[in-house]
C-alpha cells in the first residue's frame, strides 16, 4: 500500500525541476514460518515509509556554439529494517533515514559534453545494509554497507 507523487515544471525558459515523493506501507499480512521469525505487520526488509528526490537543472547560452548548465539534486531514503532473522534473539536492525545532495555543472559545445559533479556532497553516511558480525548477533558488532562518501568527477562525452 502506498502512493508515489511526481511533478515537473519548467517555470522559465532552461530550468527543469522535478519532486517525487512516495509513500509505501509494506509490511507482512502473516506471520512466517521456515526458519525466518516475522509477524504479520513487520515491516518488509529495505523498504522505506517515505522517499522523495527535487532536483533542479538550468542550462543556459554562453556563446552562439556553447551552452552551460548547472543542477543538484537531493534526495532523501527513510528509516528502513534489514532482513528477517531467523532467531527470535536476534534483533532486527533498524537503519537510519539519510539524505544525499549531488550537484553539477558543465558546458556542451558542438557534439561534446564537458561536465563537473560532485556527490554526497555532505559525506552523509547513509546505511545501505546490516549484518551481524556473527550469527547470533551476540558482539554486538555489525558491518555495514554504506553509501558512496563524497567524490568528485569530471565526465567528457561526445555524441555520434
Amino acid at each position: 500500500q502506498g502512493f508515489e507523487l511526481s511533478l515537473a515544471a519548467a517555470p522559465v525558459e532552461g530550468l527543469d525541476i522535478t519532486a517525487t515523493l512516495a509513500y509505501t506501507d509494506a509490511e507482512l499480512s502473516d506471520p512466517t514460518s521456515g526458519g525466518i521469525v516475522a509477524d504479520a505487520g513487520d515491516p518488509l526488509p529495505f523498504s522505506a515509509d517515505w522517499t522523495a528526490t527535487l532536483s533542479a537543472d538550468q542550462e543556459f547560452a554562453i556563446n552562439e556554439d556553447m551552452n552551460g548548465f548547472v543542477g543538484g539534486t537531493f534526495a532523501y531514503v527513510g528509516e528502513r529494517s534489514e532482513e528477517f532473522t531467523g532467531d527470535a534473539a536476534v534483533p532486527r536492525v533498524t537503519m537510519p533515514s539519510y539524505t544525499t545532495l549531488d550537484l553539477r555543472a558543465g558546458v556542451t559545445w558542438s557534439d561534446w559534453t564537458f561536465s563537473l559533479f560532485a556527490r554526497n556532497v555532505t559525506n552523509e553516511l547513509g546505511i545501505l545494509g546490516a549484518v551481524a558480525e556473527v550469527a547470533d548477533a551476540s558482539s554486538g558488532v555489525y558491518l555495514l554497507n554504506v553509501i558512496r562518501p563524497r567524490s568528485y568527477g569530471l565526465s567528457i562525452t561526445r555524441d555520434f
